[in-house]
């Protein structure tokens, strides 16, 4: 599972959105299954991408050992891996 932390609960609600959009674009395919209303989707690969308020950073390590990144960094990973190559 991928934690992407957002400052608030509604960048955790705009960024899920920018995600699909930029799915739904370039990686259609990769889609498993989509979990609306916890802002995670679930691609081909069976990784977990979810969008959330950096406050519940702490619930996630009680229950498993996520990958955790910054909004901001993980929108300019995918920038540099999909638009700079």
């Amino acid at each position: 599972m991928i934690v992407i932390l957002c400052n608030s609960f509604d960048e955790a609600k705009v960024g899920f959105a920018r995600f699909m959009d930029f799915l739904e674009a370039y990686e259609p395919l990769s889609i498993s299954k989509v979990f609306e209303y916890s802002y995670c989707v679930e691609t081909d690969d069976n990784l977990r991408y979810i969008f959330v308020d950096y406050r519940f950073k702490p619930l996630f390590h009680r229950f498993c050992r996520p990958d955790e990144i910054d909004m901001e960094e993980f929108f300019e990973g995918l920038v540099e891996y999909y638009f700079r190559n």
